[in-house]
């Protein structure tokens, strides 16, 4: 019976010195018990999450933006507005520099436009102009020699009348043209009347007539001085009845 026990207690002793190499091998090599297994549990962190930053990109009639912008909305609609009074403009940025492009109609409208943002903006926002100023269309000058000035115009009235017809914009067209482009030239108006009936009512009716086309060629923007009106022309009986109903207009 002694041998008994001393055989078993010698076998505890090497299954304790196995387990015990067992849990010190696990220990080195770094699988050993880690305090979860025990009901002890880390700590974890409370996950922060990153502010996103601001930024704006806004034109007309659209505003986006990204992070908060709160501050911003009041301004929103202000800043489209304006942002339609020029072709394709667009302003972005964020909550320190902001940067203005697009095409205006002129210096002055960028300076403008560039002050109406910045108040919006704030002072605390870096402004950057860099709007486009539209290039103004040439003027093109008619070089062609006084001598190949415009042929006669001439505009025919109906009978008793002194409006003007209605294609007498197209028929003094040409006309107007030469005299913009030579604002020196001069021009005549001719008013015509017929032998029969009451000579001073006809002349009365050429001048109503020969007043209505100067009218007309001013309202183009012909300069009155440069215009000279012509006594009425008396045509004979035996003429086309039309030529005595009409409105000579030439280049002198």
């Amino acid at each position: 019976m002694h041998n008994h026990q001393s055989c078993y207690s010698r076998w505890t002793w090497i299954v304790a010195l196995v387990l015990a190499l067992i849990l010190l091998l696990m220990l080195l090599t770094g699988n050993g018990p880690s305090r979860d297994c025990c009901g002890s549990a880390t700590p974890v962190e409370a996950a922060t999450a990153a502010t996103e930053s601001f930024g704006f990109t806004a034109h007309c009639n659209d505003f986006t933006s990204k992070g908060d912008a709160s501050a911003w909305a009041a301004h929103a609609d202000k800043l489209k507005s304006i942002l339609c009074s020029g072709e394709a403009l667009q302003a972005e940025g964020d909550e320190k520099h902001a940067l203005l492009t697009g095409v205006v109609e002129s210096d002055a409208a960028k300076v403008k436009l560039g002050e109406e943002i910045q108040a919006i903006f704030g002072a605390n926002i870096a402004l950057e102009n860099q709007t486009s100023v539209k290039a103004a269309e040439p003027v093109v000058i008619d070089q062609t020699p006084i001598d190949q000035a415009p042929t006669s115009a001439k505009l025919y009235f109906d009978i008793a009348k002194s409006n003007l017809p209605s294609s007498s914009n197209d028929t003094l067209a040409p006309i107007v043209t030469w005299l913009k482009a030579h604002p020196n030239a001069k021009v005549v108006i001719s008013g015509f009347h017929d032998a029969s009936g009451n000579k001073e009512l006809n002349h009365q009716i050429a001048k109503a007539r020969a007043k209505s086309t100067f009218d007309a060629l001013v309202a183009t923007g012909v300069d009155a001085a440069n215009i000279e009106m012509r006594k009425p022309t008396e045509t004979l009986g035996t003429g086309d009845p039309k030529e005595a109903r009409r409105v000579d207009v030439s280049i002198e």
